[in-house]
């Protein structure tokens, strides 16, 4: 039987060996870490031996501040663990990137596992979509030449596996806490200085999120390095990213990067594909004229709910005529009876997209974790014990969310607010129409070359807090809408 840090258990009974008085020495905490220990023998992995006529199944993990590997077999719908092994990252190695640290939990399961593996084919689960592409690179980046003879000396298929279900790998990855750095026995006490270094530098900065609860100047900072997909797939990944909801090319680019690829040229390519959709070009209308620029002050999730009534549309299948998204023309693709069926998926895309304001998706921000992929999770492809988040996991999550992200989101928000402002203030001349002025309005659509382009003469009543103008016709009638200025 394995039980990883199983030390951490032992150590209070440990210091009771050598008592000549047990009952007087023993405490609450005593009996506290003896139930515990029994808890964890009737629930750990027993260790199985090897059957050498069934294929070997390799999981590994890195973390912050470890790596780590499990080897086991499938007897029917049975797990046989084999082996566990897990170490920590030298400080050189906690500087790597993310794609840089599972390739060496990868190379480090390999070396472990060696008498096993190497000969035998054998399937390799990791939870980093980049590494299904490590076979299929024409060139292979400079971080992965160092391990390329060992990686080509054994036989394997790299299989992607999300963190939800690489759960045992991952707890091993994460044996390895940072707070023993502070020093043993000291109590743990949040670095102010630090945090808010770590949020002055998230201004400008994607938000990087961790389950620990210190937070490290270097690691928000971390350069991000891409593997490069070929030629042949990049036309693929181009159109999936910009089917999840027909948004434009940079939100296509940032998708491609979440999933940690880049190309030279991404940027061009992401525009020829929005340019190529029917879709958005049908519906994608450039906005002319502006109206004075009122940003919105919303730094915690629902701190701001904006809601905006268009239609009336065709009456569907299900009898509704009005909806709140009007992104969701390019979805229904002409069948103008089902368009309320496809709210859920624009709603579930628009909260996905990367938000230029908070570089990041509004989903992750709300549930603090990231949206997981699209496949079907009641596949049996691997029996990997899932486990859910206990409830110390998720008030950490929590806790790391008020106390870091949203400061730090806060930081961000005001920063591009005074940047865009400051940006629109300068490019634009603004204009105010005093109450009584008379204007004209704008005629959007014109039957004729030769019809009038502007219809009034109009009296401005008063300009709205909003921004928006109500004006009188000259029968002293109030106009149907409100107007912006052009």
């Amino acid at each position: 039987m394995h039980v990883p840090k199983i030390s951490s258990l032992t150590y209070p009974l440990d210091a009771l060996r050598n008592s000549a008085q047990l009952k007087e020495s023993w405490t609450v905490q005593h009996t506290k870490h003896f139930e515990a220990i029994k808890k964890v023998l009737q629930t750990n992995p027993v260790l199985c031996h090897p059957d050498l006529r069934k294929p070997f199944h390799v999981a590994t993990d890195a973390s912050n501040h470890g790596i780590g590997a499990v080897l086991y077999q499938l007897d029917g719908d049975q797990i046989q663990h084999i082996g566990f092994m897990a170490r920590a990252l030298t400080k050189s190695e906690r500087n790597y990137s993310t794609t840089k640290r599972e390739l060496l939990a990868i190379v480090f399961a390999l070396k472990k596992f060696h008498a096993f593996l190497w000969g035998n084919p054998f399937k390799l689960y990791t939870d980093h979509k980049a590494l299904t592409f490590l076979h299929t690179q024409p060139i292979a980046n400079a971080m992965m030449i160092n391990w390329l003879d060992t990686l080509l000396d054994y036989t394997f298929e790299v299989i992607h596996l999300p963190g939800i279900e690489n759960t045992l790998p991952d707890r091993l990855s994460r044996l390895f806490s940072p707070l023993k750095e502070l020093g043993e026995g000291r109590a743990y006490k949040p670095n102010k200085q630090k945090i808010n270094k770590a949020v002055r530098s998230v201004r400008r900065n994607k938000l990087h999120f961790q389950e620990e609860h210190i937070i490290q100047v270097p690691q928000l900072r971390q350069p991000q390095e891409r593997l490069t997909p070929p030629e042949e797939d990049r036309q693929e990944l181009l159109t999936k990213a910009h089917l999840f909801g027909h948004f434009g090319a940079d939100a296509i680019v940032k998708s491609i990067h979440n999933d940690g690829l880049h190309w030279t040229n991404l940027l061009q390519d992401a525009l020829e594909t929005v340019k190529s959709c029917p879709q958005c070009q049908k519906h994608n209308i450039v906005r002319k004229g502006f109206n004075p620029l009122r940003p919105v002050y919303a730094y915690l999730p629902g701190d701001h709910w904006a809601i905006n009534l268009a239609g009336p549309f065709t009456v569907s299948d299900r009898n509704n005529t009005y909806l709140l998204v009007m992104a969701i023309l390019k979805r229904i693709e002409g069948v103008e009876k089902d368009w309320d069926y496809n709210v859920p998926s624009v709603q579930l895309a628009i909260n996905h997209k990367a938000s230029t304001r908070l570089n990041t998706a509004p989903f992750t921000l709300m549930f603090a974790r990231n949206m997981n992929s699209f496949k079907d999770y009641t596949a049996k492809e691997d029996d990997t014990p899932k486990r859910p988040m206990i409830e110390g996991e998720l008030k950490a999550r929590l806790d790391h969310m008020a106390e870091v992200v949203f400061p730090a989101i806060k930081e961000r928000t005001q920063h591009v607010i005074e940047v865009q402002q400051t940006t629109f203030n300068n490019n634009h001349r603004i204009i105010t129409f005093p109450n009584g002025s008379h204007v004209m309005v704008k005629v959007k659509t014109k039957h004729s070359s030769l019809a009038p382009s502007y219809e009034g003469l109009y009296t401005v009543l008063h300009k709205t807090t909003n921004g928006t103008y109500i004006l009188k016709d000259e029968c002293g009638d109030l106009l149907s809408r409100n107007y912006v200025p052009q």
